[in-house]
């Protein structure tokens, strides 16, 4: 499972989270990028950007257990 932590959504997994973010801000979610970032093999801690309240926010996300 994987949480936005911006959105405060879980998700069952990363494919359920691409058709989410799709469908409902057009945000294409790259799997690969996605997983780097939950398994901390990126200098950034966040992966993607969206616009919530009329602000530009970098999401963070975690793997569940």
């Amino acid at each position: 499972k994987i949480r936005c932590v911006e959105l405060d959504i879980i998700f069952s997994t990363i494919t359920e989270l691409q058709h989410y973010f799709k469908d409902n801000f057009d945000l294409v979610i790259n799997a690969g990028q996605l997983r780097l970032c939950l398994n901390g093999k990126t200098k950034k801690d966040w992966y993607k950007e969206l616009k919530i309240n009329g602000v530009m926010t970098r999401l963070h996300w975690e793997r569940l257990n």
